[in-house]
């Protein structure tokens, strides 16, 4: 008897692939039938991914980026932007004080955004092209298990669609070059994680389809995923019929029938009995947040019609309200982990995800009342994640932070690191969408300047051993995810609304854009 666990190995993987494969099934018509695919290779004023209109701010957003911000150097940018904070009588770091008007700086944040990325992919072109990932310390590549060994390019992939939201035209172009050119699944020489391979190869090739309408990123799912599961081999047959979604949602029904504990989920199944194990541990950070985050993005990228999602969404964020969402002394509202029915006072950077995840839920409650309470939900973790970022010596978050009284927020000695997660600047870009508080910009703001004070280095971006004493040094690994996901919720923080609009487009766990259904 086997047992596995709920999200990285096998449910989460399976939610994942579901969540994808509706697009492939859906946009694996010829260009001529996609109406998304026609309008995304050629601009007008209803470029899709615009969501139909442009706005004197977005004239200088992705799409049209000026050559002049590829000519500015870092300190040139630094140095302009905070010429501009104190005109506007704002200190670097003014976050604390969010009610004050906000500086008209969203250009040139965009800017220093759009620096930070060719920094980090000129760091891994020079130093570790066509390998996994970056150790831009070191300047060599790092390969992870979870790629199958050396030759999976992780980051080209992930990187491609941030390069081409963010008008990287030649860059995109070098990354695209080299998927078409050698993009080979056989390179890998070790056990594939099927998760990982979904979100980040199989979502990063449907985005780049859905956005550019370039064809052969489809022959590149068809022939590369092909052999890699049981189930995929059905691939090839989608565009005649959805024989795959329904495969994969065989396991989204075993789930729904499992016998839960007060509605909440495992973190750990038996994948022979279809049974959570006794060992009942609940969590919303690692091992189940991508879960949950697929049961309403299913829902929302199928145009609201899965009802099986909404129904267990709505359902399971009711019980993790009811028994997770708790409230420390100082008036902290966290996502607790559970264990056996016993809290567990703590939250992880992950878990600061839920705050996008509630944030989506609240704009589509059903009444003036539940929408008001579940934004509020959202807002206050928004909050306790933004407080885990700003009592470090660093102001960047801890990979763990707990709930002690006085000392709320704060993470232990062996919790301390930074690996260049997105989830918190993923959570504000949520609510500054979604919300329009201007103070949620700041956050974004305040976060990527300490993380391009911090993690900069000669050759790219490192995550930090120690986010309240940054002597101790960096990792020396720039996470693939830096560039799909956090400089891209960053980059799009400071862009009109149209850009990427969320009734249009939803992002996948690796924050590749896929198209509603219509």
């Amino acid at each position: 008897m086997q047992t596995v666990r709920l999200n990285r190995a096998a449910v989460a993987a399976s939610a994942a692939v579901l969540f994808i494969l509706l697009c492939v099934i859906t946009y694996l018509p010829s260009s001529s039938q996609n109406p998304h695919v026609v309008r995304a290779i050629r601009p007008n004023p209803k470029f899709e991914i615009h969501g139909g209109r442009r706005s004197q701010e977005d004239s200088f957003s992705s799409f049209q980026l000026k050559n002049s911000t590829k000519k500015k150097n870092n300190e040139q940018l630094n140095n302009e932007i905070q010429e501009k904070d104190d005109e506007n009588g704002m200190s670097r770091y003014f976050l604390t004080t969010p009610h004050r008007p906000m500086p008209v700086l969203p250009e040139l944040r965009k800017k220093k955004v759009v620096e930070m990325m060719l920094h980090a992919w000129n760091g891994y072109k020079n130093y570790s092209w066509g390998e996994n990932e970056l150790r831009p310390v070191s300047k060599t590549f790092n390969t992870q298990a979870i790629f199958g060994g050396r030759g999976m390019p992780a980051t080209i992939v992930d990187a491609a669609d941030t390069l081409w939201i963010m008008g990287l035209r030649k860059e995109y172009e070098q990354a695209r070059d080299y998927i078409k050119e050698n993009f080979d699944m056989n390179k890998a020489t070790g056990t594939l994680s099927v998760f990982e391979t979904t979100i980040r190869f199989l979502g990063g090739l449907l985005s780049l389809f859905a956005l550019t309408g370039e064809q052969f990123y489809i022959s590149s799912i068809l022939a590369e995923f092909g052999s890699l599961h049981l189930e995929f081999t059905y691939l090839s047959h989608i565009a005649k019929a959805p024989i795959f979604a329904k495969k994969v949602k065989k396991i989204r029904d075993v789930l729904d029938r499992a016998e839960k504990v007060n509605g909440l989920y495992s973190n750990y199944i038996n994948s022979d009995t279809g049974k959570f194990t006794r060992s009942y541990h609940m969590s919303l950070g690692a091992l189940g947040d991508s879960f949950y985050e697929y049961l309403i993005k299913s829902w929302l990228q199928s145009g609201k019609t899965d009802e099986q999602a909404r129904k267990m969404y709505w359902e399971v964020s009711k019980a993790i309200q009811e028994q997770m969402v708790l409230k420390s002394k100082s008036g902290l509202t966290y996502v607790a982990e559970l264990r056996n029915g016993l809290p567990e006072h703590k939250m992880g950077h992950l878990a600061c995800f839920s705050v996008g995840m509630f944030a989506l839920q609240a704009v589509n409650e059903k009444t003036e009342e539940e929408r008001l309470s579940t934004m509020r939900l959202a807002e206050e973790l928004g909050r306790t994640c933004h407080e885990s970022y700003i009592r470090t010596t660093t102001h960047i978050g801890p990979e763990m932070f707990y709930f002690n009284g006085e000392e709320d927020a704060t993470s232990r000695n062996s919790e301390n690191g930074y690996i260049l997660r997105p989830e918190v600047i993923e959570g504000f870009f949520y609510l500054w969408r979604l919300t329009g508080k201007p103070m949620y910009r700041e956050w974004v703001w305040d976060a990527i300047q300490a993380i391009d004070k911090y993690c900069r280095v000669e050759g790219g971006f490192s995550g930090i051993y120690d986010v309240y004493d940054p002597k101790k040094g960096h990792d020396d690994v720039q996470q693939s995810f830096f560039l799909a996901e956090t400089l891209k919720y960053a980059y799009l923080t400071f862009t009109d609304n149209s850009v990427v609009p969320l009734d249009k487009w939803v992002f996948n766990t690796e924050a590749h854009p896929l198209p509603v259904m219509s």
